[in-house]
C-alpha cells in the first residue's frame, strides 16, 4: 500500500492529474491482471543509459577522497571508494518503478515517448486516486516527483531511493512522477490495484485507426469499467 516517505516529494494539490502511456497491449494486460508491473530500474536502459546512477560531480567527490595522501593510505582509501561505489551500484538492483507523467493535459510529448505503435492508451488518473489504488498490504509503495539535475549538483550517494529520484536535466521535458518499490528482484514486480480507483478516464492515441477506439470502448465494457474512453484531441482537424 501506498506509504509516506521523506524522500519522495508529493504534489502539492493531491488531485493534480497524473497520466499513465501504454501499448494497447499493456493496457489490456493492465484490465485483466488488475494490476501495474513495477520493473527493476535495472531494466529501465532504453531511454536514459545513465538511469539509476549517480551524476557525475557526485562520483567525483567519492573518488577526491583519497587525494593528498600517502600512497599506502591512498590505496586504502581507493579500494574503499572502489567498495562504495560497488555497493550503491549493487543498490539499484533494489529498486522497481512504475512511471507516470504529471500535468493538467495530455501531452504529445509522451505520446511519441512511450508508445512502440499507433495503437497506444493514456490512463489518466489524480495522484489522490493513485495512492488509494495500491491494495496490497505487503508492500510498501512511495510516490513522488522526479528532481531533474545538473553533474555539477550533489546527491546523497548513500540513499538508495535517490538512484530513482533524481535525473539529468535533459530529461525534465517528461515531469515524471515515480511510484517506487524496495525490493529485490530479477526482473520487477507486479503490483496488484484496484482498477476503479485507478482509472478516472481512458484516451486513445491520436494516431490510432478510428476501429481502435471502438475496440477499447468494448474492451471497458467488458471489464464492466464505468469509465469515459475518449480520442485524443490531439489529432483535431483545424476549424478553417
Amino acid at each position: 500500500m501506498y506509504s509516506e516517505h521523506p524522500c519522495f516529494e508529493a504534489p502539492k494539490n493531491p488531485k493534480e492529474k497524473v497520466w499513465k502511456y501504454m501499448d494497447f497491449t499493456k493496457f489490456v494486460s493492465l484490465l485483466e491482471e488488475k494490476a501495474l508491473f513495477f520493473p527493476s530500474i535495472t531494466q529501465l536502459k532504453e531511454n536514459d543509459r545513465l538511469e539509476g546512477f549517480l551524476n557525475e560531480a557526485t562520483v567525483q567527490k567519492f573518488r577526491a577522497a583519497s587525494k593528498n595522501t600517502s600512497d599506502e593510505l591512498k590505496k586504502k582509501k581507493d579500494e574503499t571508494i572502489k567498495n562504495n561505489l560497488e555497493f550503491i551500484k549493487r543498490g539499484r538492483s533494489l529498486l522497481n518503478i512504475s512511471s507516470f507523467h504529471l500535468n493538467k493535459y495530455e501531452s504529445m510529448g509522451m505520446w511519441k515517448l512511450y508508445l512502440k505503435s499507433n495503437e497506444g492508451v493514456a490512463v489518466q488518473t489524480n495522484f489522490d486516486n493513485l495512492k488509494k489504488s495500491f491494495i496490497s498490504p505487503d508492500l510498501n509503495i512511495h510516490i513522488g516527483a522526479v528532481k531533474y539535475i545538473t553533474n555539477n549538483d550533489l546527491v546523497d550517494p548513500f540513499n538508495i531511493f535517490n538512484l530513482a529520484l533524481y535525473k539529468r536535466k535533459g530529461f525534465e521535458h517528461e515531469r515524471e512522477l515515480r511510484a517506487v518499490i524496495m525490493q529485490a528482484t530479477k526482473s520487477g514486480l507486479l503490483v496488484p490495484i484496484d482498477i476503479n480507483i485507478f482509472i478516472e478516464k481512458v484516451y486513445v492515441s491520436p494516431t490510432a485507426k478510428p476501429w481502435i477506439l471502438d475496440l477499447v470502448k468494448k474492451i471497458v465494457g467488458r471489464y464492466e469499467l464505468k469509465k469515459e474512453v475518449i480520442r485524443s484531441e490531439m489529432d483535431k482537424d483545424p476549424l478553417y
